[in-house]
């Protein structure tokens, strides 16, 4: 599970504070901290909230303030308002830029961003915001135990980030503007060169070419296609066009 690491730790935190010696009265830090804990486990988001900010606000050592900001931000993950997530979690790296928890909160705002993308055409900002986020992860934490889950959703923003600029080339293409849809397909194989579209961009670039009358681009493309891509489902259709094309010589 993705936080399991953390929740372990909690739970020792929990653990350790249940154990001491001090004598816990009702605003207690520790005993506030539990509570928030146990009405998170059932769903009570606001109610756990509540006590989570509480601890905050009577944590005057400030040992469990900087958890119990994670799990604010993590009670509206867990809600499905993500948007309300990212807010608390950079809220986190703000106040606790060095603390050993920063690459959770920084991989969890990549992660809030991902799971508002509803699909290539829909969701765009999170999408870059999920490459963004999930970059800046990667670069900066390394040697954390969420690297491999990160570049996995890494490498299907990108896709979908490249089905994008396929999706707005196919746009201005049917539109007869050719123009358009070359610089989105040329920039689709520019910045996403391992996409799972980058055939499909290169046979829409070979056709947007012949329409603009500039053969040796088509075929320049067309036959970058072919060569690279010989199980592409439009192979024939684009070695079609380039005979056509060679005839025109």
């Amino acid at each position: 599970m993705e936080r399991l690491s953390l929740i372990i730790i909690l739970f020792l935190i929990i653990s350790g504070c249940a154990t001491s010696d001090k004598v816990e009265g009702p605003k207690d830090p520790a005993v506030l901290f539990k509570e928030a804990e146990e009405k998170l486990k059932k769903g009570s988001y606001e109610e756990a909230r509540e006590s989570f900010k509480g601890v905050m606000e009577r944590d005057a050592e400030k040992s469990l303030s900087p958890i119990a900001q994670i799990r604010t931000a993590d009670s509206f993950y867990d809600e499905g308002k993500f948007n309300d997530a990212i807010d608390e979690y950079k809220k986190f790296l703000t106040l606790y830029p060095h603390n050993k928890y920063a690459g959770y909160v920084q991989y969890q705002i990549g992660m809030s961003h991902f799971k508002q993308i509803e699909g290539v055409d829909r969701g765009h900002e999170h999408i870059k915001g999920a490459i963004r986020e999930l970059e800046s992860f990667l670069r900066n934490y390394p040697r954390s135990t969420f690297v491999e889950e990160a570049k996995e959703k890494l490498r299907r923003c990108r896709d979908m980030a490249a089905g994008f600029e396929l999706y707005v080339g196919n746009f201005y293409y049917k539109k007869g503007s050719y123009n358009a849809a070359v610089s989105r397909f040329e920039d689709l194989i520019k910045k996403y060169p391992q996409s799972s579209y980058v055939p499909e961009a290169l046979y829409n670039l070979g056709l947007s070419y012949v329409e603009l009358g500039n053969i040796e681009k088509a075929k320049e493309f067309l036959n970058i296609l072919t060569k690279q891509f010989p199980n592409y489902k439009h192979k024939r259709d684009a070695d079609k066009i380039l005979s056509r094309l060679n005839e025109k010589r």
